[in-house]
């Protein structure tokens, strides 16, 4: 997901170099660099994992599908006839899934606090990488700052340690909630959010090396 932005930071961090930029600091730069490629192991990591998953529980689901229509094509009730013993999950293909689920959260929640890291360093107010202090990514602020570090702020108080994959935006921290907390910083999901900062960030830095 992040090699374009990577081949642009790169582009920027030689034109800093080259011209020996006031303010620009190179170590800072390489710390970023290594930070994406590893936003990007992320990213590609988890949509492996969840693939992975999704084929793990594929042929229960199947073969539950074919039970089901060949009952209704005999007209026959469902609750009537006990499921086959091919419809229940097999104990490999469950602890694949529970091993999934394990690293898919673990592996979302860093890349929130890693993508965080970025952003401060980008958005410092001694703008160690110039051209790039204006960078923002609400998606990966919001979920870093009020769903994981600092849940117990007042404006968030959103503690539920629920957790989602699977869908199209990808992994969701926090997905279910108690009544009413519905709309408190929602997480739009890992997929949208990294699609979020990447866009922004490649934003910044095309519009950097577009002023020659």
């Amino acid at each position: 997901m992040f090699k374009a932005t990577i081949t642009l930071f790169d582009e920027y961090y030689r034109r800093l170099d080259a011209q020996n930029a006031q303010g620009f600091n190179r170590d800072l730069g390489c710390e970023v660099r290594e930070r994406l490629q590893q936003l990007d192991y992320i990213v590609d990591r988890v949509q492996t994992l969840e693939a992975e998953s999704a084929i793990a529980v594929k042929r229960s689901g199947d073969a539950l599908r074919s039970h089901v229509e060949l009952l209704k094509e005999k007209g026959i009730p469902f609750e009537q006839v006990p499921a086959p013993p091919e419809v229940k999950i097999t104990k490999a293909e469950s602890e694949i899934c529970e091993r999934a689920f394990f690293e898919i959260r673990l592996l979302t929640e860093a890349f929130y606090y890693i993508a965080a890291r970025v952003r401060a360093i980008l958005c410092h107010k001694k703008s160690p990488l110039p051209g790039l202090s204006k960078f923002e990514c609400v998606g990966v602020r919001d979920v870093r700052n009020k769903l994981l570090e600092h849940a117990e702020g007042k404006d968030s108080q959103v503690f539920i340690q629920s957790f989602g994959f699977g869908g199209a935006n990808g992994p969701v921290l926090k997905a279910i909630r108690y009544g009413g907390q519905e709309s408190i910083f929602p997480d739009a999901g890992l997929y949208k959010n990294a699609t979020e900062f990447r866009d922004n960030l490649e934003k910044h830095l095309q519009k950097f090396l577009s002023q020659g």
